[in-house]
């Protein structure tokens, strides 16, 4: 995963509590984008907030790339955590919107997989990268599977 590589950067580059705080700058861009989703998203059509979000995503990811100064990751884990934020707010109810009334069960389901597998497809790369936490997506991959079948059978009895 990109953010393991960029993080085993970081910590050569600026230490281990440099990357820890690049984290919590993520985490605070998430909740921060997560409470700004459903206002931005009242105010302007729901496709043009992604569109600009996904496009501060692009940013972000390029703007990492290169080294840089911790003040300049820091900044770039930020909008890159906001945009995430706005992201998993706006996104399913557009996507949900398009999808016909008895399989909006099953497509919800889909969604939280897919929001499983990339955590533990992260946690995975940290795991094997000597971060030690390798097992615990498993049962969020497991529960968000369990969920989405318990939908699609409650759609198909419905």
């Amino acid at each position: 995963s990109l953010h393991t590589v960029k993080a085993d950067e970081v910590r050569q580059l600026h230490g281990a509590g440099a990357a820890a705080y690049l984290g919590a700058a993520n985490l605070v861009g998430y909740v921060v984008g997560a409470l700004l989703g459903r206002p931005m998203a009242a105010r302007a059509p729901a496709v043009s907030v992604l569109r600009v979000v996904m496009g501060a995503a692009t940013a972000a990811l390029f703007a990492s790339a290169p080294p840089g100064s911790f003040a300049w990751f820091f900044l770039w884990r930020v909008v890159s955590g906001i945009a995430g934020g706005v992201l998993m707010v706006v996104a399913a109810p557009v996507v949900l919107s398009h999808v016909p009334a008895p399989r909006r069960g099953l497509a919800g389901g889909v969604i939280l997989t897919g929001v499983g597998l990339h955590g533990a497809q992260n946690t995975l790369a940290a795991g094997l990268s000597g971060g030690g936490l390798a097992p615990l997506p498993v049962a969020g991959v497991l529960l968000a599977t369990i969920v989405a079948a318990d939908r699609y059978t409650r759609t198909i009895r419905a």
